[in-house]
């Protein structure tokens, strides 16, 4: 996954870089930096195809993740066009025509600036499965997806004890603390719109949950969920002719293997501690849909070995 961060208050050039960096270790990848009277703006490299940040002569237009368009093909996924899905976003959300809610579907995090003016506009998922966090505000703002780097980028470093203390007991923070004072987390389903000059922020809820009874009986509730399931995989693999596929021997796995399309050429991969159960029933799911399977076989100290890398 790529990261963003954005401050009002412009910084030196690699500043911005040299946060995002520095969580990521040497994982990190290539960051591009934005600068101008508005601000700046730094984001790491998308391991997606099609959702490179895009700039115009208004605004740049950054996209986090790989949310799949509902709305035309996304068959720029297997091409080598870096900004093909960025630009098509752009365009409809100039032409005032992007309905965030029907539009994208998956994780997704969206942040414009307006160049001229200053104005933030930043769109959360719904699910908020890539998360957004703010501090400080008008032209003392930062914005960006990785607490760690919001709080190092605003100064705000002194650790909120009451939501630290709620993370050891339930291993989570309560919405919208972080584990720093000042630093909040932003609202899933929403555009918020940032003043770049006072403590002006409005929010606009794109999607809430309704109760709605739309089904009659079971049957049709599992045929809306599979038929949900097949047009999104067809949608994001309507551009490929080669998937890799997590093979876990799980019942999610063997669901996608069996919505896949058949005239798609497979790579199943598996990551265990020793050639166990999992492995066996991982071979005869390969086997019954045509997928080369690879085993990776890990140490048993392998998730002790990688907290350092992880925490940070």
């Amino acid at each position: 996954m790529s990261d963003v961060v954005f401050t009002s208050r412009q910084r030196g050039p690699s500043r911005l870089s040299r946060l995002l960096v520095g969580v990521h270790g040497p994982h990190a990848r290539p960051v591009t930096e934005f600068h101008g009277p508005w601000g700046s703006l730094a984001v790491s490299e998308s391991p997606y195809s099609g959702f490179d940040p895009v700039e115009s002569d208004d605004h740049v237009f950054v996209v986090l993740a790989a949310p799949v368009l509902t709305y035309r093909s996304n068959a720029f996924l297997g091409g080598s066009d870096r900004t093909t899905g960025s630009r098509a976003l752009y365009s409809r959300w100039r032409a005032g025509d992007l309905d965030w809610g029907r539009d994208l579907s998956g994780p997704f995090l969206a942040l414009i600036v307006d160049k001229h003016q200053g104005f933030v506009h930043l769109v959360t998922d719904l699910m908020m499965f890539v998360p957004a966090y703010t501090a400080g505000e008008g032209d003392d703002l930062v914005i960006g997806s990785h607490v760690d780097v919001v709080a190092e980028a605003a100064a705000q470093r002194t650790v909120d004890v009451a939501s630290l203390a709620d993370f050891v007991l339930h291993g989570v923070v309560t919405h919208p603390f972080t584990m720093y004072t000042g630093v909040e987390q932003c609202r899933p389903a929403t555009v918020h719109e940032y003043s770049p000059t006072d403590r002006r922020t409005s929010t606009r809820s794109y999607w809430v949950p309704q109760e709605q009874h739309r089904f009659t009986h079971i049957e049709e509730a599992a045929a809306a969920v599979r038929h949900g399931l097949v047009e999104h995989v067809r949608a994001v693999t309507s551009g490929l002719d080669t998937v890799a596929e997590f093979i876990s021997g799980g019942e999610d796995s063997r669901a996608i293997a069996g919505v896949l399309p058949s005239r798609l050429r497979r790579d199943g991969y598996v990551f265990l501690d020793r050639l166990n159960r999992e492995a066996s029933v991982a071979y005869k799911v390969a086997a019954a849909y045509g997928t080369s399977l690879h085993v990776g076989l890990r140490d048993p100290d392998y998730y002790l070995d990688i907290m350092p890398t992880a925490t940070r």
